[in-house]
């Protein structure tokens, strides 16, 4: 303390507050996670590595041969237009089946 004032800071910009708090640091990388099937026991794995690198034959740390596996992507279809009656002009001009 100086001169009976507070501990010096570093300054604060106008219009902004000072952060009480660091973001948490990254544990990984920000890479793509795939799923690989242990050829021997049947087990899923995820493994994260770079989208360039070939695909792995053997698992990193047990050395079992694995084959990387395909899944079903996360998708959500939100709002009009998705289903066959969002096109469909109401009153049933134009053709059809009925």
């Amino acid at each position: 303390m100086r001169d009976g004032l507070s501990p010096s800071r570093p300054p604060v910009l106008p219009g902004t507050a000072p952060s009480r708090r660091s973001p948490p640091p990254r544990r990984t990388p920000l890479m793509p996670t795939y799923l690989y099937k242990d050829l021997n026991t049947g087990e899923i794995y995820e493994l994260v590595q770079h989208m360039r690198d070939d695909p792995y034959t053997e698992h990193p740390e047990t050395g079992a041969p694995v084959k990387r596996v395909l899944s079903r992507p996360a998708i959500a279809f939100k709002g009009s237009g998705f289903y066959v009656n969002d096109s469909r002009k109401s009153g049933g001009e134009g053709g059809g089946g009925e």
